[in-house]
C-alpha cells in the first residue's frame, strides 16, 4: 500500500506546477510566547529537503517540492512539532504552532540545524557570536573590534565605508560605555547595517545591533570567565605587560520574575608607542612618545530586573555602571629644528591619573497588543559620565626644568523619554514613535605651572576654561513597509528639532546659541529575482553632531608646544547616503556612496592661545565636503566541519575645501580584507583563523600605511554537558599591526608610527553552572535606551 501511496504522490508532484512554495508559521509557547528553534522538511523518502534555524518564533521558508512533504519543529525544551501534508498550493500558512513543555526528565537532544557564524540578511551581515571565537574575547570592546568593517578607535565605533555607527541592543540605543559592560560569553548575534532607515536617530551612519542569547529555562545560571593575556613586545621582558580579565554572569529566573547581573574587573598594564615628525612652516619636531597605562581598578557591573505582567505585557529595570581608574607613566622626547637648524630639546615626563565614572539606569514597558503582533514600547533613560583627568608633568626645556599640574574634569548627564509603536498590517506593517532627550556637558580646566626650583605654583590663564553645553533634542519619525511575495519596501522620515546652546561659564561669552529643525527622509527596496538573484537598493539621509567631549576644551597636554583639546565651535554634519546591493546565493556585491556637508574631521593648527607661534594644537574642525564611495564583495561558504566568510572592499574618500588651510591632495582608494575560517575536528578541538588588512590610502588629507594583523585560536570543551571551554589565543602573531601615515594640511603636517600591546597570548576559561527546572519561559531580556556621543 506505501508503495503505491508513493507512486501517486510522485505522479502529483510532476503533474503539479514547479513554482516555489511558500510556507510561514508563527511558533509559540502555551503562553503565546515566541520560540526560536529548528525546522527541516523531508520527502517521503526520508530525504532532507531544506533545514533553518528560525529566531522569535518566525518561520517562512520557501522550497519546488510538491506533493508528499514532513514538516518538524524543534526548540530547546519542548516537545518536538510533526505534520505531514500533501503540497497543492503555492501560499502555506500554518497561522500560530504551539510547542508544549517537554517533561522534566528531558536533558538532551539532537539539533538538526545549526547557525552558520556568518548570515547574510536583507540590510547587512549578521555574525553569529555565540560559541565562537569572539564570545572568548576579554570584554565586548575587543570582540566589536574582531567585527568585519568594524573598527573601534577612541571609544568610536567606525564601519568601513560608513563611518561612525549607533549601537543598538535589544532594539534600542546604548553608550559605548554601557556597551563595554556587557559580558562577551551573553552576545548572541551583532548585525552590522550600513544604511538604516528613519527608526534610528538621524545621527547614525550605520548601526551595529547588538543582541543578547535568551535563557528559556527557570531556576538559576552561572557564567564564571577568566582571560590572562600576556603582551609579546619586542625588546620587553616575557609577562611584564599582562593583564587579568575576571568576570561572572547570574541570571535567575522564577516564574514571572527575571533577574540578571553582571560584574568584571580588569588588572594589569598595557603600553603604547608612537614615533612622529610634527612641522609647522620651517618649524619641525622629532619626537617619540611611550606610555604604560597602569590599570589598577577598573569594574563594570549592571543588575536588570524584569516581571512579566501578564502573558502581553513586562515592565523592567535595569542600572549600568562603570568605575575605571588608570595610572599612566607617560615619556616624550622631541628634538625641535628650525630650517633644519638644531633650536631646543624638549623631555617631558607624566605620572597622570584618570578616572572614569559611568551610571546608567532605565525603567521600560513593553506590551503586546492584539493578535496580530503589535507591540507598544516605552522607556526613560538616566545617564551620567565622569572624566577626571590629573596629570603630574616634569617638563625640562634644554637646561630648564618645570612642574606642571593639569587639572581637567568633563561632567555630562543624559535624559532620554522614548516611545515606539508597531502595528501589523495585512502586507507589512506601520512604525510610528518619538522621542525626547535633553544633555548637559561641563568642561574645566586648570592648569598650574612652575620652575622647579620654585615652591608655589602659579595658574595660566590662557589655558584654563570652564565651559556649559546643553542640548534638547524632540523628534518623531514613522515608517511604513510593505511586503508582497518577491517584493520589500519601506518608506521613512523622521523630523528632529534641535536647541543647543555653548557658552564660556569663566569669561561669561557666548560660543554659540542654535535652534534648528530637519527632516530626514529613507527609503528601502528589496526585490528577489528568484531564489538565487535578490537585488535591494536604499537612500537616507543623516545628521551627525559633533561628541561631546570634542566641543569641550579639556586638554591632553604632551608638551609646551603640542596639546590635543575640543572645538567648541564645531557645527554638525549632514549627509546623503545611497546603496545599491545584488546577491547571488552566498555572494553579494555592494556599492554605496555618500557625500557629506560640513564633515567633522581631526585636524591640526597653530595654539591660538600659546605664545609662541611654533605651538601647534591637535582638533576638530568642520571640512566643507567629503565624498565616501566603496565597491565591497562578501562570500561565505560551510560545508562539513569547515566554514569560512571573505569580505572584500575598496573606498575612496575625497574632501573638498576651498579654503587655503585645508587645501587637499589627489586621494588614492584603500583596500580592504577580511577573512575568517574554523575547521572543527570532533572530539578534539576547534581551530579558528582571522586575518584584516587595511591597505594604503589617501583622503586628501591624511596618507595611512597598510595595516594588518593575523589571529589564530584552539579551543575545546570538558565536562558534562561541555560546562568547561579552555580557548587559547594569539593575537597578531606575525607582529604586524601598527598605525602609521601622514596628516597634511597647508604649512602642517603630523607624521606618525603608533604601536599597541596588540601582539599576545591570551588564556581563557569559561565555566558554565546551571540549575535547571522546567522550560516554559520564554524570557524577554531588559531594553535600555541611550546616547552614543561620549568618548574617553
Amino acid at each position: 500500500m506505501k508503495k503505491y501511496l508513493v507512486l501517486i504522490f510522485f505522479l502529483y508532484s510532476r503533474i503539479a506546477q514547479s513554482q516555489n512554495v511558500s510556507l510561514t508559521a508563527n511558533v509559540v509557547n502555551p503562553e503565546n510566547m515566541p520560540l526560536s528553534g529548528n525546522v527541516i522538511l523531508v520527502d517521503s523518502s526520508d530525504n532532507m529537503l531544506l533545514g533553518n534555524y528560525f529566531e522569535n518564533g518566525k518561520i517562512d521558508l520557501s522550497f519546488a517540492q510538491k506533493g508528499f512533504v514532513l514538516l518538524k519543529i524543534t526548540s530547546l525544551g519542548f516537545q518536538d512539532f510533526q505534520q505531514a501534508f500533501i503540497v497543492d498550493t503555492q501560499n502555506i500558512q500554518l497561522g500560530n504552532v504551539q510547542l508544549n513543555a517537554a517533561s522534566n526528565d528531558l536533558r538532551e537532544f539532537v539539533l538538526v540545524a545549526t547557525k552558520p557564524m556568518f548570515e547574510k540578511t536583507t540590510e547587512g551581515t549578521k555574525v553569529n557570536v555565540e560559541n565562537s571565537l569572539l564570545s572568548k574575547s576579554a570584554n565586548a570592546n575587543e570582540l566589536l573590534g574582531r567585527i568585519p568593517t568594524v573598527s573601534v578607535l577612541g571609544n568610536k565605533v567606525n564601519v568601513f565605508g560608513r563611518g561612525e555607527a549607533l549601537l543598538i541592543l535589544n532594539g534600542k540605543e546604548i553608550t559605548f560605555e554601557s556597551f563595554k559592560s556587557l559580558p562577551p560569553s551573553d552576545i548572541k548575534s551583532i548585525e552590522i547595517i550600513t544604511n538604516p532607515d528613519a527608526r534610528y536617530d538621524a545621527k547614525g551612519k550605520a548601526v551595529v545591533l547588538i543582541s543578547m542569547q535568551k535563557y528559556y529555562s527557570q531556576g538559576t545560571s552561572v557564567t564564571l570567565v577568566n582571560s590572562t593575556t600576556s603582551g609579546l613586545i619586542k625588546n620587553k621582558p616575557l609577562g611584564e605587560y599582562t593583564t587579568n580579565a575576571a568576570n561572572i554572569t547570574f541570571n535567575f529566573r522564577k516564574n514571572k520574575l527575571d533577574f540578571n547581573s553582571y560584574y568584571a574587573n580588569e588588572l594589569g598594564t598595557s603600553w603604547s608607542e608612537n614615533k612622529f615628525i610634527t612641522s609647522s612652516g620651517s618649524f619641525k619636531k622629532y619626537g617619540y612618545y611611550t606610555e604604560n597605562n597602569h590599570n589598577t581598578s577598573v569594574h563594570y557591573y549592571r543588575a536588570g530586573l524584569g516581571y512579566k505582567l501578564n502573558e502581553h505585557s513586562s515592565v523592567s529595570a535595569q542600572y549600568d555602571g562603570l568605575s575605571h581608574f588608570f595610572k599612566l607613566d607617560v615619556l616624550q622626547n622631541g628634538d625641535y629644528y628650525s630650517d633644519e637648524i638644531f633650536v631646543s630639546k624638549i623631555n617631558m615626563t607624566n605620572a597622570a591619573t584618570t578616572k572614569l565614572l559611568n551610571h546608567s539606569a532605565n525603567i521600560n514597558y513593553y506590551n503586546e497588543i492584539g493578535e496580530k503582533g503589535n507591540t507598544l514600547f516605552i522607556g526613560v533613560q538616566y545617564n551620567q559620565f565622569q572624566n577626571k583627568l590629573l596629570d603630574n608633568i616634569v617638563e625640562i626645556i634644554d637646561t630648564n626644568s618645570y612642574n606642571r599640574i593639569n587639572d581637567n574634569l568633563n561632567s555630562i548627564q543624559l535624559y532620554t523619554a522614548q516611545t515606539d509603536y508597531s502595528h501589523k498590517l495585512k502586507k507589512g506593517s506601520v512604525d510610528i514613535g518619538a522621542k525626547f532627550s535633553t544633555t548637559t556637558n561641563e568642561g574645566n580646566i586648570q592648569f598650574f605651572s612652575k620652575k622647579t626650583s620654585e615652591t608655589i605654583y602659579s595658574p595660566n590663564t590662557s589655558i584654563a576654561n570652564n565651559t556649559l553645553y546643553t542640548e534638547y533634542v524632540p523628534a518623531a519619525y514613522i515608517v511604513y513597509k510593505y511586503v508582497a511575495n518577491k517584493l520589500t519596501t519601506s518608506l521613512g522620515i523622521r523630523w528632529e528639532h534641535t536647541l543647543a546652546h555653548s557658552k564660556s561659564i569663566l569669561y561669561d561669552s557666548v560660543y554659540f546659541k542654535n535652534s534648528y529643525s530637519d527632516v530626514f527622509p529613507s527609503a528601502k527596496l528589496h526585490y528577489s529575482l528568484n531564489d538565487s538573484w535578490k537585488l535591494s537598493t536604499s537612500y537616507a539621509y543623516k545628521i551627525n553632531r559633533p561628541l561631546y567631549q570634542d566641543m569641550d576644551p579639556f586638554l591632553w597636554y604632551l608638551d609646551s608646544l603640542t596639546g590635543i583639546r575640543g572645538n567648541a565651535l564645531l557645527k554638525p554634519e549632514y549627509l546623503h547616503q545611497s546603496e545599491i546591493k545584488l546577491t547571488f546565493k552566498s555572494i553579494s556585491l555592494r556599492y554605496a556612496y555618500t557625500l557629506s556637508k560640513r564633515t567633522i574631521n581631526s585636524v591640526m593648527m597653530a595654539n591660538p592661545v600659546s605664545p609662541s607661534p611654533n605651538a601647534v594644537i591637535f582638533t576638530k574642525d568642520n571640512i566643507q565636503q567629503r565624498t565616501i564611495q566603496t565597491v565591497a564583495i562578501e562570500t561565505l561558504y560551510e560545508k562539513g566541519n569547515y566554514s569560512t566568510y571573505t569580505s572584500c572592499a575598496l573606498n575612496i574618500y575625497q574632501y573638498k575645501d576651498n579654503r587655503v588651510e585645508y587645501t587637499t591632495l589627489k586621494s588614492i582608494p584603500q583596500l580592504y580584507l577580511y577573512t575568517y575560517h574554523t575547521y572543527k575536528i570532533p572530539t578534539w578541538f576547534t581551530a579558528e583563523f582571522t586575518a584584516e588588512y587595511y591597505g594604503n590610502s589617501l583622503d586628501g588629507l591624511t596618507k595611512r600605511k597598510p595595516y594588518y594583523y593575523f589571529t589564530i585560536a584552539l579551543s575545546r570543551s570538558f565536562l558534562k554537558e561541555d560546562a568547561l571551554n579552555v580557548n587559547l589565543l594569539w593575537n597578531d602573531f606575525a607582529n604586524t599591526a601598527q598605525a602609521a601615515g601622514k596628516f597634511t594640511a597647508n604649512t602642517f603636517s603630523n607624521e606618525y608610527k603608533q604601536k599597541f600591546t596588540l601582539s599576545y597570548l591570551r588564556l581563557t576559561l569559561t565555566y558554565n553552572l546551571t540549575s535547571k527546572t522546567k522550560f516554559n519561559y520564554n524570557n524577554k531580556n531588559v531594553n535600555e535606551a541611550e546616547f552614543n556621543r561620549i568618548k574617553k
